[in-house]
């Protein structure tokens, strides 16, 4: 018989004290479990669908292994319909898939990728593959170039780049971006750590680092060093790139994912140990807090409509190194977690949980030594555009009735590579 939910909520103030104490009690649905099926694959680290709900997509990530003088890449980013759950398109992937996500034309999918082979090289990259035919267009690489996002009704694209909040492109047309930029700053703003566009594409919210001076033991200020502190939400209209708000605040410091709701009422926030926050998208004050009782990181989607928010937790399987007496020094180790993963929903007005599934095949496998936090909080939950229907990467690929959590359709690649 499956255990309760363990998901606890806070509000803040005296008031939500009280009704945090009895949060638990008031929840007297068991969750719906999802058990473990059979599939061809490991569980996908990102997945999307299209704008019309007609194709559904998902980022398999995977080494890079050298087979008879050849480079072998055996990771995938592959494409369905998913209706039927007939294959359209995949291409070759490697690294940690962490982001995936249609254009707004439905044509095309970004693709965000972190990869470090070593001797500290960052082999990340944000690109655009085509539905079809047609050349891949790579639109930024560096350090920081996986975190980019693409707004949701028009051709606008955002990407970490240098020392900006973010950098914004008006259009993914390749000869456009070669021209002006929208280059999204504050004063003392340091590069984003999370990045989203509200569904209605209106608005732009970012968590990102600032610039604070270094205070010595001695009381006195260090004159050409300022620490980083990522812990400042900003937001932005999407027009004219004018700062909404912004504020300070050190709960999001260790921010790794971000979700805004459709007129930027609320956004919500991901963080490691279970926990997510809800941010009041008028005052940038926190609203609620969600402990979702799990020692891995929290994805937050809003459904499209903005009445639904969804949460998942992230249990994944990464590699380990140690020092040893090898060629190389080091001996790598695969650590397996066998930990189901929490799926919430809650009512996007108190936020009260309406519903819990418990997802019985759900860890990831990351393709880091050292686990990188964007790969422990990949994009692996989708709503479909009408929110009926969620796309999550457990089971393989999985599509799940929103109000049942009944199994609708499983995905699994093709026996042959692409």
């Amino acid at each position: 018989m499956p255990r309760l939910p363990s998901i606890c909520r806070h509000r803040v103030g005296w008031v939500g004290l009280l009704l945090a104490a009895t949060a638990n009690f008031a929840v007297a649905e068991e969750p719906v479990v999802a058990p473990a099926a059979r599939h061809q694959q490991g569980n996908a680290q990102s997945v999307a669908f299209s704008p019309d709900g007609r194709l559904v997509a998902a980022g398999f990530g995977g080494p890079v292994v050298t087979r008879d003088k050849q480079r072998v890449k055996q990771g995938r980013i592959v494409v369905w319909e998913a209706a039927t759950g007939k294959l359209v398109h995949q291409v070759e992937a490697y690294g940690d898939v962490v982001g995936l996500q249609f254009a707004s034309d439905g044509r095309s999918c970004l693709v965000s990728r972190v990869y470090t082979p070593g001797d500290s090289v960052d082999d990340n990259v944000s690109r655009l593959i085509p539905i079809g035919d047609g050349e891949e267009t790579r639109l930024s690489f560096g350090r920081m170039s996986y975190l980019a996002t693409l707004s949701p009704t028009s051709g606008q694209f955002a990407i970490v780049k240098g020392r900006d909040i973010a950098q914004v492109f008006d259009s993914l047309a390749a000869d456009e971006m070669m021209g002006e930029v929208h280059e999204l700053s504050i004063v003392d703003s340091y590069s984003a750590s999370a990045l989203a566009f509200a569904s209605d594409g209106k608005t732009f919210a970012a968590v990102h680092g600032r610039l604070e001076p270094i205070l010595r033991k001695d009381g006195t200020l260090a004159l050409r060093a300022r620490a980083i502190r990522n812990d400042v939400l900003t937001l932005f209209e999407t027009t004219t790139w004018s700062v909404q708000d912004s504020v300070v605040n050190e709960e999001l410091l260790d921010c790794t994912a971000l979700a805004v709701s459709r007129d930027a009422r609320w956004i919500a926030t991901g963080h490691p140990g279970g926990i997510a926050r809800v941010w009041d998208g008028r005052t940038l004050q926190k609203k609620e807090e969600m402990n979702l009782q799990a020692e891995t990181a929290v994805l937050p989607r809003f459904a499209p409509d903005g009445k639904r928010l969804a949460l998942l937790t992230q249990p994944s399987g990464g590699l380990t190194w140690r020092r040893s007496q090898t060629p190389s020094g080091f001996t790598f180790e695969r650590q397996w977690n066998q930990t189901p993963c929490e799926l919430a929903l809650y009512e996007a007005k108190e936020f009260q949980l309406q519903r819990t599934f418990r997802l019985e095949d759900a860890a990831f496998a990351t393709y880091h030594a050292n686990r990188p936090r964007a790969s422990l909080n990949p994009a692996r939950l989708a709503f479909s555009p009408d929110g009926n229907s969620i796309l999550v990467g457990c089971n393989g690929v999985t599509l799940l009735d929103a109000e049942t959590g009944e199994t609708i359709r499983q995905f699994d690649l093709p026996h042959e590579a692409p």
